[in-house]
């Protein structure tokens, strides 16, 4: 029986450079068009969504119902939202903007850190 697959495997292997050398060609031919259409792929949900599921190798469904989250999980706002994770573990803990995301890594993701800004927050307040 005939497997396609195997076919276009094998004939990839036998043919690696020409399919390269003419692959290149179309690239340099097709340029514009090409990163046109990569930057419009990328700018989809559908693209983001596979990049975010490849990044933190979590499932497409997951990935998805991430990017529905349009608004920071702290301030609420919905400037430049990124996805905030872990750096020790790369979990993902959720959407957070701009600001939050860079205020999380300077207080070193640390709750003793941040409960002393706080509470020197509260002190100089009055």
């Amino acid at each position: 029986m005939f497997n396609q697959k195997e076919y276009s495997k094998k004939y990839y292997l036998k043919n690696k450079e020409r399919i390269k050398h003419k692959s290149h060609q179309n690239y340099i031919k097709n340029k514009d068009k090409i990163n046109l259409r990569i930057k419009k792929w990328r700018k989809s949900l559908h693209g983001k969504t596979i990049r975010l599921s490849k990044k933190f190798n979590i499932s497409y469904k997951k990935a998805k119902r991430l990017l529905k989250i349009k608004y920071c999980e702290i301030c609420g706002d919905n400037f430049a939202i990124a996805t905030d994770h872990d750096h020790k573990t790369g979990k993902i803990r959720g959407r957070l903007c701009y600001r939050c995301n860079r205020a999380m890594g300077a207080f070193q993701d640390s709750i003793k850190i941040l409960s002393k800004a706080i509470k020197y927050l509260k002190r100089r307040r009055k």
